[in-house]
């Protein structure tokens, strides 16, 4: 056996989870659908505590949801968690702006009326456009970095 050979070892459990994310991701699993134990363990030909580790992993990660004698299913896209996602965000870009960027507080306050519409709260942020009405025109977006280069352009 060659000595410098990387032996690189996966448990069955990550390549279960793995597996399913895949799935999750791609739509062979839609929000909703039950993630059965057992059918999975015969399809894997494993027991069921590498398919309950990795389900557990995957809860952790927000793909699905596990109830107490109800099972796992997989989450669907929930319009109150995009909408704190894209607040966060948000705070976080101009906070890092702050912080980056040793600008005046004025030239900070114009990047914050531009980002939220002429507003300093973040309840200006538009709707995700991946609601139910995805087929309408989305009536906004958040704002990305590259949209206040004009500000930038400007400045010492």
């Amino acid at each position: 056996m060659n000595s410098n050979a990387v032996l690189k070892r996966t448990c069955m459990r990550d390549r279960i989870r793995d597996t399913l994310v895949s799935r999750i991701l791609d739509g062979t699993y839609p929000a909703g659908t039950q993630l059965k134990e057992l059918y999975l363990a015969r399809e894997f030909d494993v027991s069921q505590a590498p398919i309950r580790e990795a389900l557990r992993e995957l809860e952790g990660s927000g793909l699905v949801s596990s109830e107490r004698f109800r099972g796992t299913r997989v989450k669907g896209a929930d319009f109150a968690e995009m909408r704190e996602s894209y607040e966060l965000r948000m705070m976080l870009e101009m906070r890092s702006v702050s912080l980056a960027a040793p600008y005046e507080p004025e030239l900070l306050d114009e990047i914050k009326a531009t980002a939220f519409g002429g507003k300093n709260n973040s309840s200006a942020l538009p709707a995700p456009a991946c609601t139910k009405q995805a087929a309408q025109p989305s009536l906004g977006r958040v704002p990305e970095m590259s949209d206040y280069t004009h500000v930038y352009a400007n400045t010492p």
